[in-house]
């Protein structure tokens, strides 16, 4: 049975730029939260050449942001119980890991994640560019 860091083996980048889109977890919920409460602006004057439909413009960016948020929330929801806050708050948050478990069970569990998140930002990718061609 292969060991599982290298079962969930991503190289250098893919392993450094996923993290990186963990960490804009807060930015985007920040975001979320914001778009939830926003209304148009509706004072008769014209605004520029943007889109005519600013709630629909404000809905799209939701989904969007959630989108991005799901990709970093549900892989975590795959590992178990007692590891999904503290591996998510240390790639997103960099808290230190707990001591109840070693360093070596806490990495496992890291590059699963790490490797969970890079499956569906690839994902998201082939989404997009699959979007661009309509």
């Amino acid at each position: 049975m292969p060991n599982m860091i290298q079962k969930y083996k991503l190289d250098h980048e893919t392993y450094i730029e996923t993290k990186q889109f963990c960490r804009n977890y807060p930015a985007w919920l920040k975001e979320y939260n914001s778009l939830l409460g926003r209304t148009p602006i509706r004072d008769g004057q014209p605004h520029g050449t943007g889109t005519s439909d600013p709630v629909a413009a404000t809905a799209m960016k939701m989904v969007d942001v959630a989108i991005k948020l799901d990709a970093i929330w549900k892989p975590m929801l795959l590992l178990p119980k007692a590891y999904q806050k503290p591996i998510f708050d240390h790639v997103v948050y960099k808290k230190p890991f707990p001591d109840y478990a070693s360093i070596s069970t806490w990495r496992r569990w890291q590059y699963k994640y790490i490797f969970l998140v890079a499956q569906k930002r690839e994902e998201l990718q082939r989404y997009a560019s699959e979007d661009e061609d309509y």
